[in-house]
């Protein structure tokens, strides 16, 4: 009984804390009969708060996310997915050299050790990335190809900077 109880209230706010709701009831499962229905629904609606919708991760074959949205543009969606995968291919050990042939420099300050660089295709597509210099002896404003990649941050979307 307070299983469904439980389920309806997350029902109400998705799939995801229909599901989540029934785990956290087969696990209490066993204490269910002491537990006081007040204390079920509590947590029901704190699962409930937790936001759902469109932002939910695509599955491992699908480009759209899997929340039933109508108004979503499969086209635009796999554009995106395709301009993310290529972005995801730099890592850190890579080059400068490496990341130049996806990314190019933004305007800005920097230095040798770290640099916003832009998509090749979009300036507004931008990470940031921090480098291990080459040469122990290099100028922290002499940026060499040889310079690897330590740290980078997610893509994200920001208007262009021109100097």
């Amino acid at each position: 009984m307070l299983l469904h109880r439980c389920a309806a209230v997350c029902q109400r706010h998705g799939e995801y804390f229909l599901t989540l709701a029934w785990l956290l009831m087969r696990v209490l499962g066993t204490i269910e009969r002491t537990m006081k229905p007040q204390i079920i629904l509590c947590i029901a609606f704190v699962l409930s708060l937790f936001p759902t919708g469109c932002a939910t991760a695509p599955s491992a074959g699908s480009s759209a996310p899997s929340c039933g949205c109508t108004d979503i543009d499969k086209d635009l969606t796999r554009h995106v997915a395709a301009i993310l995968a290529e972005c995801r291919s730099v890592k850190p050990g890579m080059t400068r050299a490496e990341l130049l042939k996806v990314f190019t420099i933004e305007g800005g300050l920097s230095t040798a050790a770290h640099r916003t660089f832009v998509y090749r295709r979009c300036p507004n597509i931008k990470i940031d990335v921090d480098f291990a210099l080459s040469s122990p002896n290099q100028k922290l404003l002499e940026e060499r190809p040889t310079d690897s990649i330590s740290n980078l941050s997610k893509p994200y979307l920001q208007w262009s900077i021109i100097d």
